[in-house]
């Protein structure tokens, strides 16, 4: 009941703001030129606050939408600040503007009237006093005759996602913030220090990205465990790629596999004890399976955990490699063998904190996902609590597999997202890198080599969507759709391999660089392999697939 005061509050204090913008701000928020924009580095006070902000989110954008309603005779469309900063489609024109204002023709508002029409006057956009007549039609997008951006319309296809008038705009809208000022900005320096803060976890919290997805009563936030669907899922890991950072959504978010064998076979008191503080990013968790014996042999499992004569801890002896997110985790959920059984029957979950006696942990230097601080982690006689198992022995190794299958579609929203920032990346290269006296993309071999990237990036998209939809119905669950998502991987991954090589080619020797305008390709392209090996090689997916067939 507060919390439905909260949002009507807030809602009153947004159309109020609509008058007196600078009177109303929230706390940690700038005004410039009418929109309302988070100030760098600002966040929640502290993560109990976070029901009350996106109770006041809510409550923003439900105004802003009622506000659109008593324009309708106006034909225009108003919505909440962040909406109105993503949607403004003409500011990414970038530095390709030629000043040509077809733009401003094509645009059935005035908006971009309102805005002189000189060389990267578009960028002027977002300061314009009626940027919030925007109406979302894209006519921008489809008259400018450079940038590509008639390839955006059909590279960006999130099916119901892109409907703004549906439950997905704010949670878009909360990772977007969090993308653009809390990574975006630090991305090229973490790369270079080859880590990131650790207290990104509770910032990620507090932005309402870090504790989607995970059940309220644990700290979960919008959208939590109750409302959210595929969809949801889908443009949270698609614009946490976006910045094409080294493994850093690998690491940062290790809790979207570490932490659901918990909250399916562990007690009351370990989901009150443990996942309400790994929720909300004061404690971080990381999975802890792959043996460097096994590799995606899940059932082979040779780590041992035996139960002492008293029957109060077990004694774990073995190694796990290619752990991400290890060398700071503060809990490893670790696949052990706990009984003399031999392949999955024998598999279960301990929950080992980082403090227990005789775990070492060892960074690995890695081609890629230099952010992921990947790790070995060996354990010489470590005594578990036995209260730290997670539901009975031998129930690990089905959590461990159920586990699998929403990782392994995170890999491939991840990896076609990726694609379609080299993609970007490349088009806007292409148009302003001049050979014998013309734009690259004038020739016609470059324009091939694009659009060849776009068809694999297009098809890649519809067979994540269609997944995403199955996956929405209640009577599709992801065992029956764990063929499906295997070839959903190999797809993207295999495609995202396509892509990534072909920009580089386009980008020379620039993309072989570290720096300057080919350091997002050849950051991606380091990518490649781990995604295509990473939850399931290549080979281990085919084979699902074909058995799931009954082939």
């Amino acid at each position: 009941m507060s919390q439905i005061v909260l949002c009507l509050a807030a809602g009153a204090v947004a159309l109020l703001a609509r008058f007196s913008p600078a009177a109303f701000a929230p706390a940690g928020f700038q005004v410039q030129s009418g929109l309302q924009q988070p100030a760098h580095g600002a966040g929640l006070s502290a993560s109990a606050d976070a029901p009350r902000s996106f109770g006041a989110l809510a409550g923003m954008a439900a105004a802003g939408m009622a506000i659109g309603a008593a324009a309708g005779a106006a034909g225009r469309c108003q919505k909440s600040a962040s909406l109105l900063a993503r949607r403004s489609h003409a500011v990414k024109i970038y530095d390709t503007c030629i000043g040509c204002t077809l733009c401003v023709r094509a645009c059935p508002t005035d908006v971009l009237e309102m805005v002189p029409a000189t060389i990267n006057a578009a960028k002027q956009v977002a300061s314009s006093p009626r940027v919030e007549d925007c109406v979302g039609c894209k006519r921008c997008e489809t008259a400018c005759p450079t940038d590509f951006l008639s390839i955006r319309v059909y590279l960006q296809d999130r099916g119901p996602v892109d409907n703004e008038e549906t439950q997905y705009s704010l949670g878009l809208d909360l990772v977007d913030w969090f993308v653009d000022n809390d990574m975006l900005p630090y991305v090229d320096d973490w790369e270079e220090a080859g880590g990131f803060p650790k207290d990104l976890h509770r910032r990620a919290y507090q932005a309402g990205v870090y504790g989607a997805f995970w059940p309220e009563k644990y700290g979960g936030t919008f959208p939590t465990a109750e409302e959210a669907d595929m969809f949801h899922y889908f443009i949270f890991y698609d614009e946490l790629a976006r910045p094409c950072a080294s493994g850093l959504y690998g690491s940062l978010m290790t809790h979207s596999i570490s932490l659901p064998p918990l909250l399916e076979l562990g007690s009351e008191k370990q989901k009150e004890a443990v996942a309400r503080q790994i929720i909300s990013g004061e404690k971080t968790c990381c999975l802890a399976v792959t043996e460097p014996g096994g590799g995606s042999d899940v059932a082979n499992v040779q780590t041992t955990a035996v139960l002492d004569a008293s029957g109060t801890y077990y004694v774990v002896n073995g190694q796990k490699t290619f752990i991400s997110g290890g060398m700071h985790a503060d809990y490893f959920t670790t696949g052990v063998r706990t009984s003399g059984k031999t392949g999955n029957q024998g598999i279960s979950v301990l929950l080992v904190p980082r403090a227990s006696a005789g775990l070492n942990t060892t960074r690995l230097k890695t081609q890629g996902w230099h952010l992921s601080s990947t790790t070995l982690v060996t354990f010489d006689d470590v005594k578990v609590p036995a209260e730290n198992l997670l539901g009975r022995e031998g129930d690990g190794f089905l959590a461990i597999m159920r586990n699998f299958n929403n990782e392994r579609l995170a890999l491939a929203i991840i990896a076609n997202r990726q694609a379609r920032v080299c993609l970007e990346e490349t088009v806007r290269y292409a148009q302003v890198r001049k050979t014998f006296g013309k734009p690259l993309s004038s020739h016609q071999v470059i324009r091939h080599k694009l659009m060849e990237c776009g068809r694999h990036i297009m098809a890649t998209n519809g067979m994540i969507l269609s997944i995403c939809a199955q996956k929405a119905r209640p009577a599709d669950s992801s065992e029956q759709l764990a063929g499906a998502i295997a070839l959903a991987k190999v797809q993207a991954t295999k495609s995202f391999e396509f892509v990534a090589r072909e920009c580089s080619q386009v980008f020379g020797g620039k993309s072989y660089l570290r720096s300057g305008p080919g350091r997002v390709v050849e950051r991606a392209y380091r990518e490649v392999r781990v995604l295509a090996m990473g939850g399931g090689s290549e080979e281990i997916m085919l084979d699902l697939a074909s058995r799931q067939a009954r082939l």
